[in-house]
């Protein structure tokens, strides 16, 4: 069951978690089936803005195979200054063995290799641990997107699974076919990646990185399904390391990477104590994928290393979609909360 009720006390973005019951039903996914996206436009969203939200929408799904519905609302607001986006996914806090169980039958697309070798040697409640700084402890219980529970065949809360709220002070540039505008940031591209973060691309170490930098020195953490796959990047080369007893990486700053069984990706490590990026993200100035830091004078597009990642939380991905820029990385592959607000 989904019980938990957290009192958060962190900056200004960031609002409080309240969380109701649910009950858990895991159901397979048809591969000829694509997810469907369904916006809500409100406050702001121009014909323009809302054509490249469309687009945004049309992409994840070409990739994106579950049955489901995913619903967001996106406006447009005035956002604290340096502030360019604010994502509050719709977030379930739940049994840690129950999640896992979601997981681990989810490992059933035929020829996929990674599923089928990571996810069965996922960590138990009784197994799992992870590092975090002094005067903080870890729950046994698994923070999920709403989006991402419904993409492990989760029923019930069939409300938003988020909203999406864009600077009414950046410049955008809402159409990217003739390429992006110097000093403009890819309002396509930056709506797909906060569509990713409402997806599943999240992780518990940006709130610890939060309470530290507002002077606190304990609270209790909830990982998310990402985290089951982040680890010290010293961990992962050293020859001990063991995918389901290693302990996962919820301390900001050092070196943090996922895990992807043959290889693994480099990530932020915090934006207050850390690498001065949000952890949420790939590391800055590798060209990893859509959910790199966000940059003006860029376009960004989904690569398979962020399929990647949305394939092990749940997802299942169509990977043979994927243009193959050479600005990429790419890799080939044999109770409802109201999400603390994230910022950008």
């Amino acid at each position: 069951m989904f019980t938990k009720f957290k009192t958060i006390k962190v900056s200004q973005q960031l609002s409080l978690a309240l969380l109701l019951a649910c009950a858990l039903h895991v159901s397979s996914a048809s591969a000829s089936t694509s997810t469907d996206f369904a916006p809500a436009y409100g406050t702001g969203i121009s014909t323009d803005a809302q054509t490249a939200i469309d687009r945004a929408v049309a992409s994840w799904s070409t990739y994106l195979k579950d049955p489901v519905a995913v619903n967001l609302n996106f406006e447009f607001r005035t956002l604290a200054a340096g502030t360019i986006t604010e994502t509050s996914p719709g977030t379930l806090y739940g049994d840690y063995d129950q999640i896992r169980s979601m997981l681990v039958n989810n490992a059933g697309q035929p020829y996929n290799d990674r599923e089928q070798s990571l996810l069965p040697n996922l960590p138990t409640a009784s197994q799992f641990a992870a590092t975090v700084p002094e005067g903080f402890s870890v729950q046994k219980s698994i923070a999920i997107t709403q989006a991402n529970y419904h993409a492990l065949g989760g029923t019930g809360f069939t409300g938003s699974d988020g909203s999406i709220v864009f600077s009414n002070n950046v410049t955008w540039d809402f159409d990217r076919t003739d390429g992006i505008t110097a000093g403009s940031y890819d309002f396509q591209g930056v709506a797909m990646h906060e569509i990713g973060h409402a997806l599943g691309f999240t992780t518990e170490l940006d709130y610890v990185d939060r309470v530290i930098s507002d002077g606190l020195t304990r609270d209790t953490t909830w990982p998310t399904v990402m985290d089951l796959f982040r680890f010290n990047s010293a961990a992962l080369d050293d020859p001990s390391f063991d995918f389901t007893t290693t302990q996962r990486n919820l301390t900001p700053g050092g070196s943090h990477a996922f895990y992807l069984g043959d290889d693994y990706l480099d990530l932020s490590t915090g934006e207050h104590t850390g690498d001065g990026q949000q952890g949420e993200h790939w590391k800055n100035n590798l060209s990893l994928g859509l959910m790199d830091p966000l940059a003006p004078g860029k376009m960004i597009d989904i690569s398979n290393n962020d399929l990647a990642v949305m394939d092990l939380i749940g997802w299942d991905v169509e990977y043979s979609a994927v243009p193959e820029p050479a600005t990429l990385i790419l890799l080939s592959v044999g109770a409802l909360a109201l999400g603390r607000s994230r910022r950008k």
